[in-house]
């Protein structure tokens, strides 16, 4: 992220104060858990996650059949091939970005079986 202004805000928002039964407090380090800026920072993160994804696609044998589709950090990839690759290689992108997949919301399903996504 490069932009001075989107930056600035940033650094706005992650001092400011919060207030909570009537206290204000100013955070120290990182930003509350469901902060009005945490989805903004998450997808500046995870657009990396996008980058590799759609590089890994041009440069495997998956080549258009295993779509990665995120919102902030909820992820479903709709694969026609070997879904336990697909989740294999979103394991060594995660790990390149110093993240793990939460194990209790992560499974590998069927169309068919059904799974909800951001609840639907």
């Amino acid at each position: 992220m490069a932009d001075p202004y989107i930056l600035k805000l940033i650094r706005e928002w992650l001092r400011a104060g919060v207030v909570f039964e009537g206290e204000t407090t100013y955070p120290t380090l990182g930003t509350p858990q469901g902060g009005v800026i945490s989805p903004l920072l998450a997808n500046i993160y995870l657009n990396e996650l996008d980058t590799l994804w759609a590089r890994k696609k041009m440069d495997d044998r998956y080549g258009q059949n295993a779509h990665l589709i995120r919102y902030s950090d909820d992820a479903v990839i709709l694969t026609d091939r070997d879904p336990k690759y697909a989740m294999d290689v979103l394991k060594r992108i995660i790990s390149l970005l110093d993240l793990e997949l939460n194990t209790e919301k992560t499974r590998i399903t069927t169309a068919y079986e059904g799974f909800d996504f951001l609840g639907f």
